[in-house]
């Protein structure tokens, strides 16, 4: 499975990792999840970020921050393996 086209939208972007839900940080996701999908790997982190940007959505705040950074940065560095 190509994850390519995922990619285009944020090609040469700067992207706020703290920025949740904002349409740039939405399209990394999108590119992150079809990699962690591809891969076979990633799913804690995936189910974590997830729990965490439902609770940003829902109540605007995961464990007393109004973002999912860090969650967001594993994700990254999981699914790309830095």
């Amino acid at each position: 499975q190509s994850c390519l086209k995922h990619y285009k939208p944020i090609k040469r972007k700067t992207i706020d990792l703290d920025a949740t839900g904002n349409e740039h940080t939405n399209a990394l996701l999108k590119l992150l999840y079809c990699q962690c999908k591809a891969e076979k790997k990633c799913h804690d982190i995936e189910k974590n970020y997830k729990s965490c940007h439902s609770n940003i959505m829902g109540t605007g705040s995961y464990k007393g921050r109004n973002h999912c950074g860090w969650e967001m940065d594993a994700l990254l560095r999981c699914a790309i393996d830095f």
